[in-house]
């Protein structure tokens, strides 16, 4: 729907391939990626980094191979993140109990 202002047209197809930045970026806004619930401004917030991020990386002109290796890892950081400080295991960690 954002798309299509945009582009003038209305093409179902349009859009494909964004899956994996939307997945990034409600992992960011801190929906748990086992399930769960999130926020609304969690969301907004990892939408507005991930648009950052693949901006600053379009402009530094990396390929765009890279950059879904690049988007992979930021995914698996957080992934573990989420995981660490829900099981505990970050608190632990830091010396907290």
């Amino acid at each position: 729907m954002i798309l299509a202002p945009r582009l003038a047209a209305g093409d179902p197809n349009t859009g494909t391939g964004f899956e994996f930045d939307v997945i990034i970026a409600t992992s960011i806004g801190g929906t748990p990626f086992t399930g769960g619930e999130g926020s609304v401004i969690g969301t907004l917030i990892g939408s507005l980094i991930m648009g950052v991020i693949g901006n600053g990386l379009n402009l530094m002109g990396v390929h765009a191979f890279y950059q879904y290796i690049i988007k992979g890892v930021i995914l698996f950081i957080v992934v573990a993140l989420d995981i660490a400080i829900r099981s505990g295991t970050f608190k632990t960690l830091l010396g907290k109990s």
